[in-house]
């Protein structure tokens, strides 16, 4: 993981979506494949808790 390495602290980016970001890439995920997802998820999750 030396692209960890690279990159400067920063206290805005969460550790884990960086790892998950990074894995993501390695896999040959995109970013916009990791929002569309994201995006699906969460409408996904709003419609469970619609009366």
């Amino acid at each position: 993981m030396s692209f960890l390495r690279a990159l400067e602290p920063n206290k805005n980016l969460d550790d884990n979506w960086v790892h998950l970001m990074i894995a993501a890439r390695n896999m040959g995920i995109s970013k916009e494949e990791v929002q569309r997802f994201i995006r699906q998820s969460q409408k996904q999750e709003n419609l469970k808790h619609q009366p």
